[in-house]
């Protein structure tokens, strides 16, 4: 047991005992000194003490010898000790009051302290005790990581656990708070003095500033110890303009006009974009380059190209590193008419006209103007339309009146079966009907 040097400790305490005197004001003063003080001891040692527990109080007799009466209210105990008296009620002359003094050791090893007595000079007890048991220390009370990509894992950062106490320190779980991985050589317990490492990784899962913590769950009279953790974590972020772009009814085989859809990184990281491309009856070019850098942004521009009529779905896909949304969803109609005469064939004689009913109907919201024509009648015969460009909305149907005249000449030629095609046009779009024509 090492002894505490009384001159040494007077030195550091008696600044503080002063500053507790002020503090408390409630020494009582008889003329310019207190009188004259004993004590039963100038020092106390106490036995080894488990960290976080108290020990047994031992006592120190505060005697008046002279015949006046006094009061103490600002005795105090420093250290790792605590202090509870009678000194307070008044000690008359000759008499004595009790001082009981306990250890509570906060921390392994000698523990230094002292008991305070106001007096003109103060009067002081010197305390020493030995606390005992796992005590810990560590390396890095915080871990502060360097920017680290999201989805990546960066290196790993080391904090040490240090064993200072005089027993084993043992481990219950060491676990992480947030986006932190750890793994150690801990194992259940570090001898006294001994070490162990635990290793803590970094893999964000989104960006910007990250905080967390290791957690170690231990004997010690804490029972956790804390490793803060802080990372910042960068990604390039994918932002589409849109979410689903509608073209409305486009005629099969035409082009709808362009919609276009702007493309950002809007991450702090350069976005690598591997491909941008559409699917179902839509085509798209674009201007955009990769790496975008942060911040930039460029255009996909896209056209719906119906190759059937009805209903056309398709996706807008960016494929790249970034977070966020990468689909756009397209739809649109593939619009178109259909054709039909009141009878799959005719007969006729040759002098006489022949009269066809032709119906036209809208569907899939097709909306427009249909030209029509006819082909395949015998040479020199006249093919008109009561009218021939026919209006026609969706759901809505039209009939048309086809009169085919005779040649004023050699009607004889004409004689013999024909095939009569009558074609609807709308742009692009061309439909056909077909008819048996039988001339005699």
């Amino acid at each position: 047991m090492c002894a505490v040097n009384r001159k040494t400790l007077f030195t550091l305490v008696v600044a503080l005992a002063f500053s507790s005197l002020a503090a408390v004001g409630q020494v009582r003063r008889v003329g310019l000194a207190l009188p004259s003080l004993a004590l039963s001891v100038n020092s106390l040692t106490f036995n080894p003490q488990a960290i976080g527990t108290i020990s047994a109080a031992q006592e120190i007799l505060l005697q008046n010898h002279t015949d006046t009466p006094l009061a103490l209210t600002g005795i105090v105990a420093v250290g790792d000790y605590q202090q509870t008296n009678t000194c307070w009620s008044g000690v008359q002359p000759g008499g004595f009051c009790i001082i009981k003094v306990s250890f509570l050791p906060t921390a392994a090893g000698i523990r230094g302290g002292a008991v305070l007595i106001p007096s003109t000079p103060v009067e002081y007890v010197a305390l020493s005790g030995t606390g005992s048991g796992a005590s810990v220390m560590l390396s890095a009370n915080s871990l502060h990581f360097p920017d680290q990509g999201v989805g990546t894992v960066s290196a790993p950062l080391v904090a040490t656990l240090i064993n200072s106490g005089t027993s084993p320190l043992k481990i219950a779980s060491v676990i992480t708070l947030g986006q932190f991985r750890q793994s150690n050589d801990c194992g259940p317990s570090i001898k006294p003095n001994d070490t162990c490492s635990i290793h803590v990784t970094f893999r964000p899962s989104a960006p910007g500033e990250q905080d967390g913590a290791v957690l170690i769950s231990d004997n010690t009279s804490g029972g956790t110890e804390t490793v803060l953790l802080r990372a910042h974590a960068s990604a390039p972020i994918v932002s589409l303009s849109s979410k689903r772009l509608s073209f409305g009814a486009v005629d099969i085989s035409g082009s709808s006009p362009v919609q276009s859809v702007t493309l950002s990184n809007a991450g702090n990281a350069p976005l690598q974009i591997s491909s941008i491309a559409t699917s179902g009856d839509f085509t798209q070019v674009n201007d955009c380059v990769s790496p975008a850098p942060a911040g930039s942004s460029c255009t996909i521009h896209i056209r719906l190209v119906p190759k059937a009529a009805g209903r056309r779905d398709g996706l807008l896909t960016v494929k790249s590193n970034g977070l966020g949304p990468n689909r756009v969803a397209l739809t649109g109609t593939g619009a178109d008419f259909s054709m039909s005469t009141d009878q799959t064939s005719y007969k006729s004689k040759k002098n006489d006209p022949l009269s066809v009913t032709v119906t036209l109907q809208g569907s899939n919201d097709f909306d427009g103007p249909v030209l029509l024509s006819c082909s395949g009648e015998p040479d020199g015969t006249q093919c008109s339309f009561d009218n021939p460009t026919i209006s026609l909305a969706n759901g809505q149907a039209a009939t048309v009146n086809l009169t085919l005249t005779p040649p004023d000449k050699h009607r004889d030629k004409t004689v013999g079966t024909h095939t009569l095609v009558v074609t609807g046009t709308s742009g692009a779009l061309s439909h056909s009907v077909t008819a048996e024509w039988d001339i005699k």
